[in-house]
């Protein structure tokens, strides 16, 4: 089977929890847990926002990709539930001088360049010297069961040249947990005929710290009760302080083709030694088990009820902590025949060549079948690597000509195809290509390596016909070819970001990254990750947001890591206006609600909603309330009492926001609205009776005494209001405010000496006393929070003010990617240039939607009170019908790209309406207040 198909039909039902624990444990036999993919690679765009997706699904992507957490180059998945991950680096370097492995985990010297979204191809630039001036650009393209690599160099420097090129390969297992954390060492279970394994942390119910705040809602998506470690099975276990304490109850499900009949179940716990435990099964296995600890490992058996569910629970009396592993249910005669085997993490591979002709093949014995690699003829040498600092050890032996081996104690293994010298006269391009593949036969490796040095052209050929027809940017207005260098490498840049392997709710999966130093969940930075793709490929952004929303059968309100702000809401509405895609809504509206409810206060044990006021907070959740990390009065209670009586403006405002996008979503399925308007109604009062501070102008963070009664603004020790930045003007997102706020706020995001600035709008008042120059968010202007403003402005009418945020967006990031190559986390106010991750497609997706917005043909976009009904366009015409929420005396704006179109024939309701020509070929209109519904014609 590929990997990346689908298993199971697309009209399947989607599998309960139950139904899960059920399937893994009867597919577990062969002591490796079989988990579901969801997707098929085979459907076309379009076919693929239909198809029946699931939250839990992985990324429906080639199994060869730009998945790396070390070294960057292509990766191949050879079994998406293992967590293992073959990588081949491909790198340039100056020949006996400067040889840089590009670490992806720091700046050295690549750059996303160019990409196809669903990854058919997709090219990194090396830079040797001068970003323009001498650099190698590394393409990768599918061919059947592998890539073809192209590494084309190219010399712009007066001097000739003497460099070399590095293929690098190697095998990881997946880590603890994120963050370059060590590989984790799993047990394997030997399982007789008939038996069947169930992890301790696949239950089906759980009583274990229930009035926790994450009970619900657990830090990157982790199974509640999970603990991960060597010589586990699948390397997780049921813990954190299981048995602990009374009260702790854990249930599990067994297959329903299961007998129990001449069964016995062998449970596999650890406690520590010496300590003591009595555990008291019921259902389909029962007794009562009394169990010391050694420290080790140890299996207690319990016998079966006849007649009894298909279930069984164990509750263990409180004393010390049970880690418990899993259960094997075993035939009783064949219980002696139940094993556990620590294999080793074995990287090295066996490598075989045929004399010295330019390939090889690498068998690892982790991973079934053979990888093969061949490259162009030419000098070049085999060596390899035992390294854990590859990075320091590469460069320190770069003046070695002898050795083939270098061992420096490490337990990492790296074969090294060195081919050198690659010699370039001043001005020339030299192209230098490659094939890897992998095949679960060896003689096809074979048969594919011979196949590429026996008739190279075709691989070049295809990779050359595949780049040609697979844009890495799509079609612009003329004005937008001043925005598309940079624009071109934000694209490629999120379009790559993605990691594996990433844990989710006990599985592996692909995951798009912010950045791949953050190799894990992030849940506000994915939203804008999700809003990118949208510009990109709308499939990719559907798969995104699957990832982080959930239904009724997980115990997990949604997947949370990071800032909780519900950015997955936003591109649900963006998803709506760009397909119009009632299926995709239909099936991920429960998730999005879901997500609401929860942050709205109410479900799944949610505790944001505590304070009498009824203000928002989720400090209990992450110490971050918006995103922003240094913000002025966040930054003062962060890991203080405060943060338990004292309420931000954000949390409230986006509930509002997204109780009216969810109300919208609603009403088009015909759902029921009231719990929406309740809380529109509900948290507006709150936020003008209790955060607006009319002596200061601005909504304040919120104090409450310890009954939770609000008891006044949060002021600086200045006596200025804590609260002035983008958390004391939130309720204009929200459109919460006043006519006197909204006038009052308009103005101050004008004002140079409040919010505007050279690069865009700054998060904090640049008067205020808190202002700082050298903060992460104080200090500088990031785009996230930009494009809720942007966005607002168009419903407000504010065309000029909004054109002037993403015309300054664009113009500040086309700058500093000209220059760098790099693609910024944010720009310090006093020099307008970039810093933060040097390779960020999170929060800085918003410049694709404000390229799309005024460049992209056919493009047409509103605030967040517009939703697009139907639409159809081309270079001279569109029609589409519009539903407008917002205040009946607004005039909203919205802006169309219809390159050929007249600016006259725009035509509202059948009545012509203002058009501002923002950019040829790009309109801006203004609509009439009072019109909730209607038609928008052009041409």
């Amino acid at each position: 089977m590929q990997v990346g198909k689908r298993e199971m039909s697309a009209k399947q039902p989607r599998m309960t929890r139950r139904d899960f624990l059920v399937r893994t444990s009867l597919l577990a036999t062969a002591g490796l847990m079989a988990r579901p993919l969801f997707g098929d690679a085979s459907l076309t765009p379009a076919e693929r926002l239909a198809a029946g997706l699931s939250p839990e699904g992985d990324l429906r992507l080639p199994a060869w990709g730009p998945y790396t957490k070390e070294f960057a180059g292509i990766s191949h998945i050879p079994a998406i539930e293992r967590g293992i991950r073959f990588d081949l680096s491909v790198f340039p370097a100056l020949n006996r001088r400067r040889q840089i492995v590009p670490s992806v985990n720091s700046d050295t010297g690549f750059y996303a360049w160019s990409a196809d979204a669903d990854l058919r191809t997709y090219t990194l630039r090396h830079v040797l010297d001068g970003l323009e001036s001498l650099y190698v650009d590394l393409t990768y393209a599918e061919h059947a069961d592998g890539r073809v690599i192209r590494a084309r160099f190219v010399n712009r420097t007066p001097l000739p040249q003497q460099t070399a090129l590095h293929y690098l390969a190697s095998l990881h297992f997946p880590e603890i947990g994120p963050y370059r954390q060590p590989a984790i060492q799993p047990a394997e279970v030997i399982l007789p005929r008939g038996a069947v394994w169930i992890d301790g942390s696949h239950y089906s119910e759980l009583s274990l710290d229930d009035d926790q705040p994450q009970r619900h809602l657990p830090d990157n998506a982790e199974i509640w009760g999970e603990v991960r470690g060597d010589g586990f099975v699948h390397g997780i276990a049921l813990g954190k302080g299981f048995g602990s304490k009374p009260g702790h109850r854990v249930g599990y499900a067994l297959p329903a083709e299961f007998s129990t009949t001449g069964t016995v179940a062998l449970l596999r716990y650890r406690l520590a030694r010496g300590a003591h435990s009595t555990v008291n099964a019921t259902g389909a296995y029962a007794g009562t088990l009394t169990l010391e600890g050694t420290g080790e490992f140890q299996l207690a058996e319990l016998a079966p009820v006849s007649g009894a569910a298909l279930s069984f629970q164990l509750e263990p009396a409180a004393g010390a902590e049970l880690e418990l592993d899993g259960i094997a249910l075993v035939p009783r005669d064949q219980r002696e025949r139940v094993g556990f085997h620590v294999p080793p993490l074995e990287r090295r591979p066996v490598i075989e060549r045929d004399g010295e002709k330019p390939a090889l093949t690498m068998q690892y014995s982790a991973v079934a079948g053979c990888y093969g690699l061949a490259w162009e003829d030419g000098d070049h040498e085999v060596r390899e690597w035992l390294s854990d600092n590859l990075e320091r050890d590469f460069a320190l032996f770069t003046h070695e000509h002898v050795k083939k081996k270098f061992d420096q104690g490490g337990k990492q293994h790296y074969t090294n195809v060195f081919v050198r010298p690659v010699l370039l006269a001043p001005g020339e391009t030299k192209d230098l290509f490659a094939f890897v593949c992998h095949n679960p036969d060896a003689t096809k490796v074979h048969a594919r390596l011979s196949e590429f040095m026996a008739r190279p052209e075709a691989f070049k050929a295809a990779l050359t016909a595949l780049v040609q027809e697979t844009p890495a940017l799509p079609a612009h207005t003329e004005p937008g070819r001043a925005y598309a260098y940079g624009v071109e490498r934000l694209a490629a840049t999120v379009a790559t970001n993605i990691v594996y392997p990433v844990r989710r709710r006990g599985r592996f999966f692909r995951h798009y990254t912010p950045g791949r130093w953050w190799d894990s969940l992030y849940t506000w930075d994915s939203g804008f990750i999700g809003l990118g793709l949208l510009e990109l490929a709308p499939a990719r952004s559907v798969d995104n947001l699957a990832a982080y929303l959930t239904d009724a059968s997980d115990d997990c309100a949604f997947v949370h890591h990071g800032s909780p702000v519900p950015v997955q809401i936003y591109q649900l509405q963006g998803l709506w206006n760009r397909t119009q895609d009632r299926d995709v809504l239909r099936k991920l509206f429960p998730g999005a609600r879901r997500m609401h409810r929860f942050l709205a206060g109410r479900g799944d044990g949610s505790r944001t909603r505590t304070l009498q006021s009824g203000l928002l907070r989720t400090w209990d959740y992450f110490y971050n309330s918006g995103g922003w990390d240094d913000y002025p009065p966040q930054k003062f209670i962060r890991g203080t009492a405060l943060t338990r009586t004292t309420a931000p403006v954000v949390n409230t405002a986006h509930a509002i926001r997204t109780a009216r996008q969810l109300r919208v979503m609603a009403a088009l399925l015909g759902e029921p609205t009231d719990e929406f308007e309740a809380d529109i109604a509900a948290f507006t009062a709150a936020l003008q009776q209790h955060a607006w501070n009319p002596a200061s102008g601005w909504f304040s963070y919120v104090r409450h005494d310890e009954a939770g009664r609000p008891v006044g603004p949060l002021l600086h020790e200045s006596g200025a209001d804590f609260n002035r930045g983008f958390d004391g003007i939130y309720p204009l997102m929200a459109d919460a405010c006043t006519p006197e706020q909204e006038t009052l706020f308009l103005r101050r995001l004008r004002d140079e000496k409040v919010f505007w600035s050279r690069c865009g709008l700054s998060t904090v008042d640049q008067s205020a006393p808190y202002f700082r120059d050298d903060g992460y968010w104080n200090g500088t202007v990031w785009m996230p929070h930009q494009w809720f403003i942007w966005k607002t402005l168009l419903d407000l009418g504010q065309g000029e003010l909004a054109w002037q945020v993403a015309h300054t967006a664009l113009r500040t990031w086309e700058n500093e990617v000209r220059a760098t190559g790099s693609c910024f986390e944010h720009f310090i106010i006093k020099t307008g240039r970039g810093a933060g991750w040097h390779q960020f497609g999170g929060l800085s997706s918003p410049v694709l939607g404000w390229f799309a917005t005024y460049f992209r043909p056919g493009t047409l976009t509103g605030g967040l009170d517009c939703w697009v009904l139907e639409q159809t366009a081309d270079d001279t015409s569109l029609r589409a019908r519009l539903r407008l929420g917002g205040k009946s005396e607004r005039k909203p704006v919205v802006v169309a790209v219809v390159p050929r179109a007249n600016p006259g024939s725009v035509r509202w309701r059948g009545a012509p309406v203002p058009v501002v020509v923002r950019q040829p070929g790009t309109l801006e209109i203004t609509l009439p207040s009072g019109a909730a519904e209607g038609e928008l014609i052009i041409g």
